[in-house]
């Protein structure tokens, strides 16, 4: 029989998918619609959340802006320009780790054993036997925002908490792996190479983004973190393939510059 032998070295980049991607499916969650063509000012005084990774309270302020201008949100930078006020909380933003081993784990008791007899050699430890081996990552993120007219103070909208997790597992069987899964993924991977059945041609879609049983497959996450166009002129100008023509240049300056030289070189 034959096995093998593999690790994940590091996972600073796993910990911070995992968090960007539940902050991702958090907010896309929130629906701001209610606010749609309102001048709306963002207040982010209580969103100081501590976090030692990447992934800070910037990226989620970042988040909500976005889905605000996304909902027709009319972004205010002053709060006394603004009809109503958001305020936006963190309640967590965190990971979780856990690995399970199915085998035989490491000991020493032989060599504890064989300490109690006297002039005996020391004896090895006995190594670790693992058959299979899981290690699973999970990310959380906890948000909840409300809106309160900025001259009454009186409240006019709340989003209830949301909160969405994200996860990514590792499998080793009999030493061979990570087979990595997750929410972050899109798919099955293989010492982070994502793997294909031989001749199968995958359409392209959004499962990476959605897979999840944490979050509803709904058009939120897709509208929150698809591609899209709503100016007419720039869709217009994607659809007729100008946005791939090179800028010309000004043919006055041109022409300016090649009255300059001589025999077609520039004179120096």
């Amino acid at each position: 029989m034959l096995g093998g032998c593999g690790t994940i070295r590091g996972n600073r980049a796993t910990q911070q998918l995992l968090l960007s991607d539940a902050v991702d499916r958090s907010v896309a969650n929130i629906d701001f619609s209610p606010l749609a063509y309102e001048k709306v000012y963002l207040d982010i005084r209580y969103m100081h959340f501590k976090n030692e990774s990447a992934v800070t309270t910037d990226y989620v302020i970042s988040a909500l802006r976005q889905q605000m201008v996304v909902a027709g949100c009319l972004l205010q930078d002053n709060v006394a320009d603004s009809t109503y006020v958001v305020e936006a909380r963190v309640g967590a933003l965190g990971t979780d780790s856990h690995e399970i081993n199915y085998g035989i784990p490491p000991s020493n008791a032989v060599n504890a054993a064989a300490s109690l007899v006297s002039r005996s050699p020391l004896l090895p430890s006995l190594p670790e036997i693992s058959l299979a081996r899981k290690t699973e990552d999970m990310a959380a993120a906890k948000i909840a925002v409300f809106a309160y007219h900025t001259e009454t103070r009186m409240p006019v909208w709340q989003s209830g908490t949301s909160l969405a997790r994200s996860e990514a597992t590792g499998t080793w069987i009999m030493g061979a792996g990570p087979f990595q899964r997750g929410s972050i993924y899109g798919g099955t991977q293989f010492g982070g190479k994502r793997l294909r059945a031989p001749g199968i041609v995958r359409k392209s879609d959004h499962s990476g983004l959605l897979d999840s049983d944490f979050v509803d497959r709904d058009t939120a996450i897709f509208v929150y973190r698809g591609t899209a166009i709503w100016d007419e002129q720039l869709r217009q100008k994607v659809a007729n393939g100008d946005h791939l023509i090179p800028p010309q240049f000004d043919r006055p300056a041109v022409e300016e510059e090649l009255a300059a030289t001589e025999d077609g070189k520039l004179l120096r």
